[in-house]
């Protein structure tokens, strides 16, 4: 009898194997592999999952990140547009107070300067304006500022002239009480607004409105001043005179524009 070779028969045996084999064994073998697969491939594809997410995530924080830039340019924007528009505001209205102040003092010639120069170290002395002797601006003119004095001019070259506020410890004024018909005179400094030399028999009421008087021989008379506050100060040495504290409506900290009239004898 003739022996069958070892190759040839391992081949026959592979074959009868895969005749015989079906769609359940080899569902049943896929299932073995998947068995054994499935605890290697499941790291893998959780890692895959979580990279993508980590993707998608760094995305949305970049999408988040415009949109937050782009809002923030947005609100700048808004921002400013509010101060500009403001500041028009406040110009309109300094404009309107003026105009009101003109109709009240019809022969009041006002010339409008802006505020160009404040000094850091005297902030409440004096401010600098950009109009001059060019611009018909005359020393000791009246400075007016949201329909109240502000100030005096006290230096003029041709195209800027400086204010003496009358926050100034510098300042001093004639002034008169509306009610009362008490004058008085009005100095700055450290204290605020103090109208210093009434009678002490003058009754001062609250808030009682001050104008200039032309008794001091240097501005024109009837500019408001402000108004007399609900206290009065302690009476002065001389037991004949009070010093009464005034409030002015004026922001001096922040002069923008202001409105120069004439002195005294010009108008």
């Amino acid at each position: 009898m003739r022996l069958i070779p070892r190759t040839l028969l391992a081949a026959l045996l592979i074959a009868i194997l895969c005749f015989f084999l079906t769609e359940q064994t080899l569902g049943s073998a896929r299932a073995v592999v998947g068995a054994i697969i499935y605890p290697i491939s499941r790291p893998v594809t959780e890692l895959t999952q979580s990279a993508k997410s980590i993707v998608e995530t760094v995305k949305n924080i970049r999408n988040l990140r415009n949109n937050n830039q782009a809002l923030s340019d947005q609100n700048q924007a808004l921002t400013a547009k509010i101060a500009e528009l403001e500041a028009l505001k406040n110009e309109n209205t300094e404009l309107k107070q003026a105009l009101a102040f003109v109709q009240t003092n019809p022969s009041e010639k006002l010339i409008a300067a802006q505020v160009v120069g404040r000094s850091p170290t005297d902030f409440l002395q004096s401010a600098e304006v950009n109009k001059g002797s060019a611009d018909g601006i005359k020393p000791n003119a009246p400075v007016i500022s949201n329909g109240f004095l502000a100030g005096t001019v006290t230096e003029l070259s041709a195209h800027r002239a400086t204010v003496r506020l009358i926050t100034s410890s510098d300042s001093l004024l004639a002034v008169r009480f509306v009610n009362s018909q008490a004058q008085g005179l009005l100095e700055g400094g450290l204290d605020g607004l103090i109208v210093t030399q009434v009678p002490l028999d003058a009754q001062i009421g609250a808030n009682e409105p001050v104008v200039t008087s032309a008794i001091g021989g240097i501005i024109p008379e009837n500019i408001p001043v402000g108004t007399a506050q609900t206290q009065n100060s302690a009476a002065s040495s001389s037991n004949i005179l009070q010093n009464i504290r005034l409030n002015s409506p004026v922001n001096f900290s922040q002069l923008d524009l202001l409105f120069i009239g004439q002195p005294l004898g010009e108008n």
